[in-house]
C-alpha cells in the first residue's frame, strides 16, 4: 500500500505476511472496543526500526506504521 506521503505509512503490503512472526500485545481503544497491537523488527529503505500494525476483532489491518529507531 503506497500512500504518496513521505512517512512510513506506505512499506511494501508483502511485509504483512510476516506480522504473524512479531509479538502481539492486546489494547483496548477508547470505543473499549479491544484491538491487537503487532510490532515486529525489521528495516525500511536501509533503516532499522519496528514494524507495527493494529488488527480490528474482524482480523483487518486498521493502521499500519513502519517507526524508526531512534
Amino acid at each position: 500500500m503506497k500512500t504518496g506521503y513521505t512517512d512510513f505509512h506506505g512499506f511494501l503490503e508483502i511485509v504483512d505476511n510476516y506480522a504473524g512472526l512479531g509479538s502481539r500485545q492486546y489494547i483496548t481503544g477508547r470505543d473499549n472496543i479491544e484491538r491487537i497491537k503487532i510490532s515486529l523488527d525489521g528495516a525500511y529503505r536501509g533503516i532499522e526500526g519496528n514494524f507495527k500494525w493494529l488488527i480490528e476483532p474482524d482480523m483487518s489491518i486498521n493502521h499500519r506504521l513502519f517507526v524508526p529507531n531512534p
